[in-house]
């Protein structure tokens, strides 16, 4: 079967980083999206148990969320493009779905690969109505470099993320590209995404031999 999305495992990846290895730091009292996104980080550190959860615990955890912390319709919306308008509700309602459990699972899946990491808070900028970026400092595990994230955090009845950038790439922007370009590859169909997100999906959840 060809690989879908060439680039998706790296975005994933990039998201990644945002979920699963962040620690809130820093003297200074924390207030608006940069509160949130230090709750964000320490509820997540709490998500994994330790190691103990299963996938399938892990996977749950992660539902709840992305339910409860970004805008996901928001985001599925985004990532087609054009191709949103064109799609029936039928059908957008059902990508929003797999995408959110896609997301999740990938989350989950290398969720308990990352440890001991710590996040810096450098600055807060509301550069758009009701829209923040949230610049922070990764410290990562081994000596490896820090990393820099940017937040994406809009107020919609409520903060909620929708983008983040990871050294200034920004993780939705790629996506959007490698569902786009699959989306122009079979007629804009949204249909087509929906069932090949859905094979992915499947292919994860059999047992390797």
């Amino acid at each position: 079967m060809p690989e879908f999305c060439p680039l998706l495992r790296r975005v994933c990846a990039g998201w990644f980083f945002f979920f699963a290895t962040l620690a809130a730091s820093g003297a200074e009292p924390l207030v608006g999206p940069s509160a949130f996104v230090a709750d964000l980080a320490q509820r997540t550190l709490l998500n994994d148990a330790g190691g103990a959860l299963s996938l399938t615990e892990r996977q749950a955890r992660f539902s709840q969320f992305l339910d409860g912390s970004f805008d996901v319709p928001e985001i599925a919306q985004f990532v087609v493009g054009r191709y949103w308008d064109k799609a029936s509700s039928a059908d957008r309602d059902s990508f929003t779905a797999v995408f959110r459990d896609f997301m999740a699972q990938t989350y989950a899946r290398r969720f308990t690969v990352y440890h001991g990491q710590s996040l810096k808070i450098l600055s807060v900028l509301t550069d758009q109505p009701n829209s923040t970026m949230v610049l922070t400092q990764l410290t990562q595990a081994n000596d490896a470099a820090p990393l820099t994230l940017g937040w994406r955090v809009v107020n919609h009845d409520g903060l909620r993320v929708v983008d983040v950038e990871v050294a200034g790439i920004s993780m939705a922007n790629m996506q959007r590209d490698d569902f786009v370009t699959f989306l122009q590859q079979h007629g804009g169909r949204l249909g087509s995404l929906i069932e090949q997100l859905h094979t992915r999906l499947d292919l994860r959840e059999t047992p390797a031999h």
